[in-house]
């Protein structure tokens, strides 16, 4: 009986380490990868990321005055950001006027730094990082004299009455 027994464990001991053997080779994988892109996404406004104009009148020329706004932006890219003006950052007398009395200078600043737009379109900023945030702009007007002509002055010199403007477009471009 005792050899039975013995041999009785003998053949389930062999019996189980076969079968452990066998269902731990039986393994097989199978690998999904899932992959999608976020398209770039860049915004500018006045005062909010849906007021993409903003108009100033300046009133009388005759007096320097000064205007300050926001420009908004929010991008998930990192970006860039260019000034046109139509008058080559001057202020023009509406109509085409052809005389030196149909312009009148302005500055703009950005963040406090003076914008050169006289060649018609800059780069303000490039390589900004993704992000929401702001940028100060600010615009100074000259004053127009029409004091101090006497009989030597020509017409030219002499501002031509009329309404003067300008548009500047701010473009913002994603840096990719």
């Amino acid at each position: 009986m005792r050899k039975l027994v013995i041999g009785l464990f003998t053949v389930l001991a062999v019996f189980a380490f076969s079968v452990h053997t066998l269902s731990a080779q039986a393994t097989d994988t199978a690998q999904l990868n899932l992959t999608g892109q976020v398209p770039s996404l860049v915004r500018i406004g006045f005062g909010s990321l849906v007021a993409d104009t903003e108009s100033h009148d300046f009133g009388d020329l005759t007096e320097a005055s000064s205007f300050t706004t926001t420009l908004n932006y929010l991008a998930n890219v990192s970006f860039s950001i260019n000034a046109s003006s139509v008058n080559n950052g001057v202020l023009s007398l509406d109509g085409a006027g052809d005389g030196f009395g149909d312009t009148v200078g302005y500055s703009l600043s950005w963040d406090g730094a003076t914008v050169d737009l006289s060649s018609g379109s800059v780069d303000v900023v490039s390589g900004v990082a993704r992000g929401i945030g702001s940028f100060s702009l600010a615009v100074d007007v000259d004053a127009v004299s029409l004091d101090g002509f006497d009989d030597d002055t020509t017409i030219d010199e002499v501002p031509a009455q009329g309404t003067y403007t300008d548009s500047i477009t701010f473009t913002i471009t994603a840096d990719e």
